[in-house]
C-alpha cells in the first residue's frame, strides 16, 4: 500500500522549506524506524531498492532541503551495509549531501522574515542540525546556537505577534507557531550558554 502511494510529487522537494510538503526525509525516517523493529524488512527492502534511482537521482535546490534528507538519510544508512543493493550509491549520495549543505545560504537567504517556526523555518533548521550533530558525530556540522537564538528573538515574526492579534491566531499551533519556537528557544537556554540581549 505504502509503494503504491508514492509518486513524484512525494519524493519532490517543495519550492520552499517545509516539513508539511517534503515528504522524502520523513519517509526515509519511518522506513529506518521500520527496519529498526523488525517489520517487514525484506519488502521495505525490496521497495527501497526499487526507489533507489528515484531517490538517488533527486538533488535538492534548497540548502535547508538537503539538511532535511541528511536528517532522514542518516537514520536509514545503518541499514545499508549487506542488504541492499548499490550500498555504496547511497553512501556516496549521503556524503554529497553532506558536503553540498552550506549553513550560512540557509541563515542568511532561506530563512529570513517570518520563516522561524518548526513547520517551516528556522526552529527546525536547529532542531535537524541538534538531531545530526548529537546522533551522528561523524556528520556533525558546526553551528552557533547564538545566532539561532538571536535570530529567533528578533525576527519579524515575534514583532508581528506583538503587534497583530491575526498574525497570532494563525501561529498558535505547536509546528505552525510561537509555542514551537518557545520550545526551542528553551532548549538552546538549556544546552548552551545564551547572552541574554
Amino acid at each position: 500500500m505504502l509503494y503504491g502511494k508514492i509518486d513524484d510529487d512525494f519524493l519532490n522537494e517543495s519550492y520552499s522549506f517545509s516539513i508539511y510538503h517534503y515528504q522524502l526525509p520523513v519517509f526515509l525516517w519511518i522506513t529506518a524506524k521500520l527496519l529498526e523493529a523488525g517489520f517487514y524488512n525484506e519488502k521495505i527492502y525490496k521497495m527501497l531498492d526499487v526507489l533507489r534511482l528515484q531517490i538517488l537521482s533527486r538533488f535538492p535546490l534548497l540548502h535547508s532541503n538537503r539538511l532535511f534528507l541528511l536528517w532522514g538519510m542518516l537514520h536509514l544508512k545503518p541499514f545499508l551495509h549487506d542488504v541492499l543493493q548499490q550500498e555504496e550509491a547511497w553512501n556516496k549520495y549521503i556524503q554529497m549531501l553532506y558536503r553540498e549543505i552550506n549553513l550560512d545560504e540557509i541563515l542568511e537567504k532561506e530563512m529570513t522574515g517570518r520563516k522561524i517556526f518548526i513547520s517551516n523555518g528556522l526552529s527546525a533548521v536547529y532542531i535537524l542540525l541538534h538531531a545530526i550533530n548529537s546522533d551522528f558525530p561523524d556528520y556533525r556540522i558546526p553551528f552557533d546556537p547564538q545566532t539561532i537564538y538571536d535570530r529567533l528573538q528578533n525576527s519579524d515574526a515575534w514583532k508581528a505577534m506583538l503587534e497583530c492579534d491575526y498574525f497570532y491566531q494563525i501561529h498558535h499551533g505547536l509546528l505552525n507557531g510561537f509555542p514551537g519556537v518557545q520550545l526551542v528557544l528553551e532548549h538552546i537556554r538549556q544546552n548552551f550558554q545564551i547572552i541574554e540581549n
